[in-house]
């Protein structure tokens, strides 16, 4: 039986049922491989109260999510160490916290237990690696110490073992399995461009700001939606209304998931300038619903204009980002082009979820 275990749940970027609606589609393809009727087990340790929530709808998944304080650390410590006297696999919710009290119990309990751990988009260019700080050290460290390491790129998988010297006989390479719209209503389409993501520096969102309030002042029947949170969000708010072009401009701050692929279906550019994409989640899903993509050049673009070659557009410099969201307001994607990348997503999320599964046995 596999264990996920988050004891920092309010730090994941994804919201809770998100992230459950996820490991239970990982568990059901993990029972299925393993032609067992077992669950996968999920506890952690949230902000919020989840006692009065039903967790049934999770079929695969035996959930537990203890309250933030001193009595959900309690029952969090006390149910975790009850678990791991019978669990093959335990799942780290992140490579600091929840890796090391798993690592440290294992060593004191002397028991067998697996340990993975995934990294989605943690910065992993050189110059982070080279800078010490506690967040790199820790995360190097559990890299080395983690039984199997769960990437979702090849890009990361390359800096893995280039820059921390990782054997990649640990490594797996499998991408987040990505929703989208059973059906693209491309009538129903604004004149739109979208930035989706936290509101940090980590996501380029001045950057992002700039080519995009550049793009309204030069097309007035253009609006620029904004969707995503985070510790920039009044320095946002205050450039927009600067600008002088807010009233088509809307600031929506974090929304669940499935209003999040809504508005991504509303849209006809997505706008994305993190100096680094570890995968590019919301690129995926805004290629696969029919948006053109308008990325800044990285790593992790590259490997995704591979992926979604007419979909994709990357440039380098503010002009080149702004003449490539032009282009892509004015033009619409063929309808073939999109089909064919969407029915890849299908293959991709099955081979996907087939390692995460075979990772775990």
């Amino acid at each position: 039986m596999a264990l996920f275990f988050a004891p920092r749940l309010w730090a994941n970027s994804d919201s809770v049922f998100d992230l459950l609606n996820r490991f239970d589609s990982y568990a059901q393809t993990f029972q299925q491989m393993d032609f067992r009727e077992e669950n996968v087990n999920f506890i952690g340790m949230a902000s919020e109260d989840f006692s009065s929530f039903d967790f049934s709808y999770y079929k695969h998944l035996n959930v537990r999510i203890f309250r933030k304080g001193f009595s959900g650390r309690v029952n969090l410590a006390m149910k975790f160490f009850k678990s791991v006297f019978k669990e093959r696999i335990v799942i780290s919710g992140d490579p600091y916290l929840a890796f090391w009290v798993a690592w440290i119990t294992k060593k004191i309990l002397f028991r067998k237990y697996r340990i993975q751990i995934s990294i989605h988009g943690i910065p992993l260019d050189g110059a982070h690696v080279k800078l010490f700080n506690p967040r790199s050290f820790a995360l190097r460290s559990a890299c080395r110490n983690a039984d199997s390491i769960r990437v979702v790129s090849q890009y990361l998988n390359h800096m893995l073992q280039n820059d921390w010297k990782i054997s990649r006989h640990k490594i797996i390479i499998a991408p987040m399995p990505v929703q989208v719209p059973q059906m693209i209503e491309y009538e129903k389409k604004k004149n739109q461009i979208l930035i989706l993501g936290r509101l940090h520096h980590e996501r380029g969102i001045f950057l992002s700001l700039e080519i995009a309030l550049k793009v309204l002042s030069r097309n007035p029947d253009t609006s620029l939606l904004v969707i995503g949170d985070g510790p920039l969000r009044s320095r946002v708010e205050l450039n927009v209304n600067e600008s002088g072009l807010n009233s088509r401009i809307s600031i929506l701050g974090k929304l669940p998931h499935p209003e999040v692929l809504v508005k991504i279906s509303e849209s006809r550019v997505l706008l994305s300038s993190a100096p680094q994409e570890g995968f590019g989640l919301a690129i995926r899903e805004a290629a696969y619903s029919g948006l053109s993509v308008v990325a800044l050049k990285n790593s992790g673009t590259i490997e995704a204009e591979r992926e979604l070659p007419a979909s994709l557009r990357i440039f380098s410099t503010v002009d080149e980002a702004v003449s490539l969201c032009e282009l892509a307001l004015r033009s619409k994607l063929k309808t073939s082009d999109v089909e064919r990348i969407r029915q890849n997503r299908h293959s991709l999320n099955e081979e996907s979820l087939r390692r995460i599964a075979l990772s775990w046995l």
